[in-house]
């Protein structure tokens, strides 16, 4: 099974849902970097309220700039979310296990400069946290043309895949082009995710937030949570 998905800041659980899921993970890496995603972002909980950590990437006269051109304002931001995440979850039950990890791949992130390279970094280094086995490949190193679906016909096509597992992002022109996979002898899969909900300091659940808030209030459960939080659909032609 092949998943190919644009390398996201600190992913929610679903993205290593779709890690586990997946034989062959890609991360689509050399597309349009769009300041509207989580390519640069994602949410955690301070006293209970939505906070997003955000990384500043330099945009002036580069509007159209691909995810692995995409090159961050500044490395002070990590230290400020590492502050930030310290403030958010000290008082967890499992904040002492997992935070000088998070805090170690963090770091690390100071002698980065590339987005890209960031995400793919951390998305890498909590997998091993998580005990996860996948293949990993940037889409950039297989030079594979074209736009949209076809640019995911000829990865799949490059690594002899028929199985692709697609995310929530790819539904749309993926369903528009369904008559080109189906040419290209590709089945498609859909991933439903069962809602997730655990204890948080929080009176009101907040879904979708960072995988470090799992990692923080469920420690070791947190794979449980992965693996059992949804299911694949087979997508009918």
């Amino acid at each position: 099974m092949i998943v190919i998905s644009q390398p996201t800041y600190l992913p929610w659980i679903g993205y290593f849902s779709l890690i586990n899921a997946a034989d062959h993970f890609i991360f689509l890496d050399d597309v349009q970097f769009d300041s509207r995603s989580w390519q640069q972002r994602n949410r955690i909980l301070i006293n209970g309220n939505v906070n997003y950590l955000t990384v500043p990437v330099i945009k002036k006269g580069l509007s159209k700039q691909l995810i692995n051109n995409t090159t961050i304002a500044s490395n002070d931001v990590f230290k400020k979310h590492l502050l930030k995440i310290k403030h958010a979850y000290s008082k967890t039950k499992y904040f002492k296990e997992y935070y000088p990890k998070i805090e170690n791949i963090i770091t690390k992130c100071n002698n980065m400069i590339n987005l890209s390279e960031i995400n793919i970094h951390i998305i890498k280094e909590i997998t091993k946290i998580l005990n996860l086995k996948c293949e990993f490949t940037n889409s950039s190193e297989l030079d594979c043309p074209g736009k949209r679906s076809l640019k995911l016909i000829n990865i799949c096509n490059r690594l002899k895949k028929n199985d692709y597992l697609i995310n929530e992002g790819s539904k749309k022109y993926v369903n528009e082009d369904i008559s080109l996979f189906k040419k290209n002898n590709i089945k498609i899969y859909t991933i439903k995710y069962n809602d997730v909900y655990y204890e948080q300091f929080n009176d009101v659940f907040v879904k979708k937030l960072s995988i470090i808030d799992v990692l923080f209030n469920k420690g070791p459960e947190t794979i449980n949570f992965i693996k059992n939080n949804y299911k694949l659909i087979s997508f009918d032609f």
